[in-house]
């Protein structure tokens, strides 16, 4: 996949890394590049707005929906639905895009290292 993942609603994303892995082969391999910025100003501007209000029908209908799962977290749900992940590729900003100041408070704690990773591609094999 090319830049699909991350429009994966949060709610269903794990479930759908789970089916993803249900009908792969044992040996099977899966290439996904994912974007990080957000569909705004290729920034982090989807990270300025509360969950409530980011995971509201308004914005999932929006067009412009990301699901803010951030690099580290991804890294984690891949392995929890049953994949091997190797990263093959990372992009990263040399500082954040967004100040910290304007972000929600659940991502202010994040780490500058999370927050400044755009995109990866990753390759998903069978645990």
């Amino acid at each position: 996949s090319h830049s699909v993942l991350q429009h994966v609603s949060r709610a269903e994303f794990l479930e759908t890394l789970r089916e993803i892995r249900r009908v792969m082969r044992f040996d099977g391999m899966s290439s996904h590049w994912v974007d990080l910025t957000d569909c705004l100003g290729g920034a982090l501007n989807n990270l300025r707005f509360s969950t409530p209000l980011w995971e509201s029908a308004v914005m999932a209908e929006s067009g412009f929906y990301t699901n803010r799962i951030r690099y580290s977290e991804m890294l984690v749900l891949f392995r929890e639905a049953g994949f091997e992940a190797e990263v093959i590729a990372i992009k990263r900003w040399d500082c954040l895009p967004t100040p910290r100041s304007k972000l929600s408070d659940s991502f202010k704690a994040l780490s500058d290292e999370d927050l400044c990773v755009r995109g990866f591609h990753v390759l998903l094999r069978p645990l």
